[in-house]
């Protein structure tokens, strides 16, 4: 998915954690044109919520570096106008000055969260 917006601010020891990072729906693809027009229409519903968002609460520092951190990211995960807590661990190398690059993934429990299993 294509990142729309982000921002995650907290200190370099861990704890207090803001931001957001926000991502275009519309932009998910499986290298399957019917099948991605299969997921924006009953999955993801991309008209009604275009976004998918990711707020952060608190962030729990693992491993530190000279550079690098192994971090997890505590927060919520709003899909399809509901919000979920999430746990996510995260790879931080340090960039330029104060800013960071944070890479993680997130497994979606599709029929717990709500989204519609189009699975055969």
């Amino acid at each position: 998915m294509a990142l729309e917006s982000g921002e995650l601010v907290f200190p370099e020891a861990g704890g207090e954690a803001s931001g957001r990072i926000v991502a275009l729906a519309a932009s998910a693809t499986t290298g399957l044109d019917s099948r991605d027009a299969e997921m924006h229409e009953r999955v993801l519903a991309t008209a009604a919520h275009p976004e998918i968002v990711f707020e952060p609460e608190r962030v729990e520092v693992d491993r530190v570096g000279e550079d690098r951190a192994e971090i997890v990211l505590h927060g919520a995960f709003r899909l399809l106008g509901a919000s979920h807590a999430v746990a996510l661990p995260a790879r931080v190398e340090r960039l330029e000055g104060d800013r960071v690059r944070a890479s993680f993934e997130v497994e979606i429990p599709y029929v717990s969260w709500g989204l519609t299993d189009v699975s055969n």
